[in-house]
C-alpha cells in the first residue's frame, strides 16, 4: 500500500499515513496501535499481530516490536507500558500528532525527540495523581452525541442519578473521553445503552468501541477517581482481545449495574470476582429524575401515531416483492385515516429509511436528537399508538402509557425487557420475521398498554443506582 492509498482511506489523514509509510520499513511481528488505526494497520501490516493499546498491558514486562502512539490518547495505554517504552523504545518518526517507537529503529530524524515532551507529561502525570480540579464532578463516558436519542437519554438519567448521589454537576463526554477530561472530574461513570461489544451488529469488529468504554475505566481508577458501570447493556463481546479488556474494566469500576437478567451474567462470566447488580435501563428512571416532568405537547386534533422503526429491523418480506419501506409505508396510510402520523428517528442510521417512507406517504419525520430527551418525552406522551422496533421507542411508550406495539424478534433486547420487565406487552408482541404478513389493521389490534406496576418496577430498579452510587461515594469520602 502506497502513500496515496492510505490517505484514501477514510480515516487516514496525512499525519496517520506518514506513521503508517514508516512503519512499513520496520523489522518486527508485534505492533501496538491506538485502536482508532487498527484496522488500517491490519491493512497495511497483513502478516503482522496487530495489538491495540488496550491489550498491552498482557505483553509486560515484554513490549511490541514497534508502538505507535497518538498524543491524545495516551490515556489509553496502560502507565506501565508507556513507562517502559519511553524507557526502551528509540524514537523512529514523529509529528504533531503521533510519535513512532521500535525496537530496531534507524536513527532519529531532526526534532523528532522534541516530541517526547506529550509522552513524558503524561508519565509524570500519573505518577504524580493530581486531585480533581473539579470536585463534585461526575463526567459521564457514553454514546452521547452519536445521532441517537436513547443513548442521549440514558446518558441524561445517569447524570442526573449522580446528581442525586451526592455530585454536584455532571458533563457528558460522549465515547471520545480525553484525558483531561476524565482528570478534572471525582467521578467517572460508564453508561448506560448497548455500548458493551467488541462485534457490531453488522458482524465487523469494533475495536475502537472497545477502548472507547474500557480506557476511561482504567485510566480513572489508575488516577484515583471513583467509577462506575451503570446501566449497560451488552451485545456480542466475542472476541479474545475484547473479553479480555472488557473484564479488566469491570475489575477497575467500584460498582456495576446491567440493565438486565441476560446482561448481568454476560458481564459475570467476564468478571466472576466482581459484584455485578440487576438494575433496569436508565432511560426508566427519567420521569423519577425530573421534578418537573414535560407536559404532552398538543399536536393536533386527531391522536397521534407514533412510528419508531429501525432500518434493520430483521423480517421476512413478502412474496409479492414489497420491500420493508414498502410495508411501513402501508401502515403510515392506514393510520393516517384515523390518526395524525409521525415517524419517530432515533437514529441516524436509520435517517435513509425514513427518508423514503416519507417520500412514499408524505408522513413527517422527527429527528428526536434534535429536540432533545425532555421534548421526546412529552411527544411520546402526546401518543395514543406507538408501533416500535427501536428499543427506546417501547420504553418510552411505556413510560407515557400509551398504546404499544412492540416490534422484535424474543432474542432481541426488546424481547428480554418484556419477558423480565414488562410481561403485559407479551400479547402485544409482533415478531419482526413476521411484521410484514399482517395487514396494518391487525398491526393495531394488537396494541396494548404496560402495566403501570412493571413499569412503576423497572422505574425503582433504574432509580436503586443512586443508593447504589451513594454508598459507594461515601465509603471512599470516609476512608
Amino acid at each position: 500500500m502506497q502513500l496515496s492509498e492510505h490517505a484514501s482511506h477514510p480515516a487516514v489523514d496525512d499525519k496517520l499515513a506518514t506513521m503508517l509509510e514508516a512503519m512499513r520499513g520496520l523489522p518486527g511481528r508485534q505492533v501496538g496501535v491506538p485502536a482508532m488505526a487498527a484496522h488500517v494497520c491490519a491493512t497495511m501490516l497483513p502478516h503482522a499481530e496487530i495489538l491495540p493499546h488496550f491489550a498491552l498491558r498482557d505483553l509486560l514486562p515484554a513490549l511490541p516490536d514497534v508502538l505507535l502512539l497518538h498524543k491524545g490518547l495516551l490515556h489509553h495505554l496502560d502507565r506501565h507500558v508507556l513507562a517502559n517504552a519511553i524507557a526502551r523504545l528509540p524514537v523512529a518518526a514523529a509529528n504533531e500528532v503521533y510519535v513512532l517507537l521500535a525496537k530496531q529503529a534507524p536513527p532519529a530524524p531532526p526534532g523528532a525527540l522534541a516530541h517526547l515532551g506529550p509522552l513524558l507529561d503524561s508519565a509524570r502525570n500519573r505518577t504524580l495523581l493530581p486531585a480533581a480540579s473539579e470536585p463534585g464532578l461526575a463526567v459521564i463516558v457514553s454514546a452521547h452525541g452519536c445521532g441517537n436519542i436513547g443513548d442521549d437519554a440514558v446518558t441524561v438519567a445517569a447524570g442526573e442519578i449522580a446528581l442525586r448521589a451526592g455530585m454536584t454537576r455532571w458533563r457528558a463526554l460522549g465515547p471520545g473521553a480525553l484525558a483531561a477530561e476524565i482528570d478534572a472530574a471525582e467521578l467517572v461513570i460508564v453508561g448506560g445503552g448497548g455500548i458493551f461489544y467488541d462485534i457490531s451488529f453488522r458482524d465487523a469488529p469494533e475495536v475502537e468501541n472497545v477502548a472507547n468504554y474500557t480506557a476511561p475505566l482504567r485510566y480513572g481508577r489508575e488516577m484515583g477517581k471513583a467509577t462506575a458501570v451503570l446501566g449497560v447493556g451488552t451485545q456480542s463481546i466475542a472476541t479474545p482481545l475484547g473479553q479480555a479488556a472488557f473484564a479488566r474494566a469491570l475489575h477497575d469500576a467500584d460498582v456495576i449495574t446491567a440493565r438486565d437478567p441476560m446482561d448481568v451474567a454476560v458481564l459475570e462470566g467476564l468478571a466472576p470476582e466482581r459484584p455485578v447488580r440487576l438494575s433496569a435501563d436508565l432511560a426508566f428512571a427519567l420521569a423519577a429524575l425530573d421534578p418537573d416532568p414535560p407536559s404532552p405537547i398538543p399536536l393536533a386534533e386527531r391522536p397521534l401515531a407514533i412510528i419508531a422503526f429501525g432500518a434493520f429491523t430483521e423480517t421476512t418480506l413478502p412474496a409479492d416483492g414489497r420491500t420493508l419501506e414498502d410495508c411501513v409505508a402501508s401502515l403510515v396510510r392506514h393510520l393516517a385515516t384515523t390518526h395524525e402520523v409521525l415517524l419517530a428517528l432515533h437514529s441516524d442510521d436509520d435517517a435513509p429509511f425514513y427518508a423514503r417512507v416519507a417520500e412514499i406517504t408524505g408522513a413527517r419525520v422527527q429527528r428526536l436528537v434534535d429536540i432533545g430527551t425532555r421534548a421526546t418525552l412529552a411527544l411520546y406522551g402526546s401518543a395514543r399508538l406507538v408501533i416500535a422496533s427501536r428499543f427506546h421507542g417501547v420504553i418510552f411508550a411505556a413510560l407515557a402509557g400509551c398504546a404499544i406495539v412492540p416490534v422484535c424478534k424474543p432474542d432481541t433486547k426488546i424481547g428480554y425487557l418484556m419477558r423480565h420487565g414488562l410481561p403485559s406487552l407479551a400479547d402485544a408482541e409482533t415478531l419482526s420475521l413476521d411484521f410484514a404478513n399482517f395487514t396494518p389493521g391487525e398491526l393495531v389490534a394488537r396494541a396494548r398498554v404496560a402495566a403501570p406496576a412493571e413499569v412503576a418496577r423497572q422505574a425503582r430498579a433504574a432509580m436503586a443506582n443512586v443508593e447504589l452510587l451513594a454508598g459507594m461515594l461515601a465509603a471512599r469520602r470516609a476512608g
